[in-house]
């Protein structure tokens, strides 16, 4: 066929695609989701305007005590991810943010336990491999 005869130019294009790949994955290192580190992911929906800043959010967070990672903010949707926390932490945090930006309504709280995300990359991996 004539495919074939042009199979070296189907093995550089592939090579071309997949090494930087490699090396960006070498050089930069994965971020592992919520699920294999462990912590907690919370979305609040505030009423008003929507302007709150991530600086806003980070200053509240950190007069509660809790440590943030990262912080996505849509209109008037708020994505945190933090390290574990209780429902207790949750509210403390709620009641902060309402004193600052009115009302808030919980969309989401998850936890899982850093133990847990452990097994459950290491059996990722193990999977992968195998």
């Amino acid at each position: 066929m004539k495919l074939m005869r042009l199979r070296w130019l189907y093995f550089g294009l592939s090579l071309a695609v997949v090494i930087p790949g490699i090396v960006s994955l070498v050089r930069f290192g994965l971020k592992p989701a919520i699920d294999f580190t462990g912590g907690s992911l919370v979305e609040l929906v505030v009423g008003g305007e929507g302007r709150e800043t991530s600086e806003a959010i980070q200053q509240i967070s950190k007069q509660v005590g809790i440590n943030v990672e990262r912080i996505q903010v849509e209109r008037n949707t708020i994505r945190l991810r933090t390290e574990a926390m209780g429902q207790d932490k949750l509210e403390l945090l709620k009641t902060g943010m309402r004193e600052k930006m009115g009302e808030v309504e919980e969309r989401r709280f998850e936890t899982v336990g850093p133990t847990i995300g452990k097994e459950l990359l290491i059996k990722t991996v193990t999977a992968v491999i195998v």
